[in-house]
């Protein structure tokens, strides 16, 4: 049987990552705003990236979310027919 709860929270913890990444580094744009040194590309490449990666993990999250209840949807449907 799938370990959802273990599949999910992998991915939080992937997202926790990410996010702490576009944290660390929001000063940067922010100091851009105000008229100093711009953000180095590569930096907004990957913040870029991290962006679009946090969005596909939670993507995945609600899909395993659904998926979770579906199984166990039909494992209390099995427990009342039994």
């Amino acid at each position: 049987m799938k370990d959802f709860e273990f599949e999910i929270n992998q991915r939080y913890q992937k997202i926790f990552v990410l996010k702490d990444y576009l944290s660390s580094t929001d000063y940067q744009r922010l100091r851009e705003l105000d008229g100093g040194d711009p953000m180095k590309e590569e930096v907004r490449l990957k913040r870029a990236e991290a962006r679009a990666l946090i969005n596909k993990l939670e993507d995945e999250i609600a899909a395993l979310e659904y998926e979770k209840e579906k199984t166990d949807a039909a494992s209390e449907v099995g427990m009342l027919v039994e």
